[in-house]
């Protein structure tokens, strides 16, 4: 999956979590699975409620 993502979105892991991942998360489009341990290996995202009706606009 790490090597689809980064021939369709080449950029490395510490700027596409600063950049884009940490923004969303702050504006409540996105939210942590395990918010007690945001680096886990086992971490996932999900879109919130928000995320999805901001989603929705581009339809």
């Amino acid at each position: 999956m790490e090597n689809t993502l980064r021939v369709i979105f080449p950029i490395d892991r510490d700027y596409f979590r600063k950049n884009y991942l940490n923004p969303a998360i702050e504006q409540g489009f996105v939210a942590l699975t395990i918010p007690d341990k945001p680096t886990s290996s086992k971490q996932q995202y999900y879109l919130t409620d928000k995320g999805k009706e901001f989603l929705k606009t581009f339809k």
